[in-house]
C-alpha cells in the first residue's frame, strides 16, 4: 500500500452530472498529482468505488462516458487515459458493486442485483472464462464487501451487522457481533487476515480506525 486516491467533485453546468476528478498521493514522499477525466457521475454517490489495480498504475472507477456509456472504467494515473473495463451497465448503482480480485487475479468477487427490489447476490466470476457462481443471496442491502488477503474469506456488511463467510461459498456465515457495538464502515483487512479495520466518525475525536478481531 504505497498510494492513496482522493475523489474531487466538480459540478457541470446542468447541475446534475459531475466530472470525475481525483488526487493521488504517494504516502512515502507526500507528492500529489491531480487527474481529470472525461467521465461523469452524480454528486455524493457512494457507488463510484475507486479501486487501484494490482500494479498501482491504474484506478478502476465507475462512471459515465461522454456518449452515455455506463460502467467500470480503467484510468491510467500517469496519463489520465480512460479505457472501458466492464461496460455497458444499465444501472451502475446496482451492478458490479464492491469489485474485489483474488490474489492470483483469476477471480472477481462483487455484489449485483437485477432491480431495486431484487435479491442482493454475491458473485464470483472467472476472469478467463467469464463463468459466474452465486456465493450468497440476501434480501437486505449489502453495504460493503471485502476479500481477505489470502482470498479465502469475504467480509460482508449488512446494515449494522458484519459477517464473514468462505469465498468459495461452501461454509456457514459467522456474525462478528463486536461490530454491532462499534459500527462504522469496514475499510480493509490486516495482512494476516485475522483483523478487519473499520472507519468510524466520532463527533469529539473525528475519524478513527477500529480493529475487529476474528479470533
Amino acid at each position: 500500500f504505497k498510494k492513496v486516491a482522493v475523489l474531487l467533485e466538480t459540478f457541470s453546468q446542468e447541475g446534475r452530472l459531475v466530472t470525475l476528478k481525483f488526487v493521488t498521493q504517494d504516502i512515502q514522499t507526500g507528492i500529489e498529482s491531480e487527474i481529470s477525466t472525461d467521465l461523469g457521475t452524480y454528486p455524493l454517490f457512494w457507488w463510484i468505488e475507486p479501486q487501484w489495480t494490482k500494479d498501482e498504475k491504474s484506478i478502476l472507477i465507475k462512471g459515465e462516458s461522454k456518449d452515455g456509456l455506463k460502467g467500470i472504467f480503467q484510468v491510467d494515473v500517469q496519463t489520465g487515459k480512460v479505457l472501458p473495463y466492464m461496460t455497458p451497465m444499465k444501472h451502475t448503482a446496482w451492478e458490479w458493486r464492491y469489485l474485489q480480485f483474488s490474489p492470483d487475479e483469476e477471480t472477481q468477487y462483487y455484489v449485483s442485483q437485477d432491480g431495486f427490489e431484487s435479491k442482493q447476490r454475491i458473485i464470483s466470476r472467472s476472469v478467463k472464462t467469464g463463468d459466474e457462481k452465486i456465493i450468497k443471496e440476501f434480501d437486505q442491502w449489502v453495504d460493503k464487501l471485502l476479500l481477505s488477503p489470502d482470498g479465502k474469506t469475504l467480509a460482508v456488511q449488512i446494515q449494522k451487522t458484519l459477517w464473514v463467510l468462505p469465498a468459495d461459498g461452501t461454509g456457514e456465515m459467522k456474525n462478528l457481533e463486536t461490530f454491532e457495538s462499534v459500527g462504522g464502515i469496514p475499510v480493509g483487512w490486516s495482512s494476516d487476515g485475522n483483523t478487519i479495520y473499520v472507519a468510524k466518525a466520532d463527533s469529539k475525536k473525528g475519524l478513527g480506525i477500529w480493529s475487529i478481531f476474528l479470533k
